[in-house]
């Protein structure tokens, strides 16, 4: 599998992060407010990829937010 693409945008007051999932992985939405922290945080539960684009929400104005997807 090749790099994921992430897809961001702001709709309803909150941040929606989608991207492309495949059945058999599970996928972890992390945040950090600065690239130079030093831990991750989990934005929601995982999510078990379904070969379909999946999404998670983040409320809007909670600062500066990095984020990355695990995919395990």
């Amino acid at each position: 599998a090749g790099p994921l693409e992430l897809n961001a945008k702001i709709q309803s007051g909150s941040i929606s992060i989608s991207f492309q999932t495949q059945t058999g992985s599970s996928y972890q939405v992390q945040w950090k407010s600065h690239l130079t922290d030093a831990t991750w945080t989990s934005l929601s539960s995982p999510l078990s990829g379904n070969n379909a684009v999946q999404s998670v929400t983040d409320p809007a104005g909670t600062g500066n937010r990095f984020y990355r997807v695990q995919v395990q």
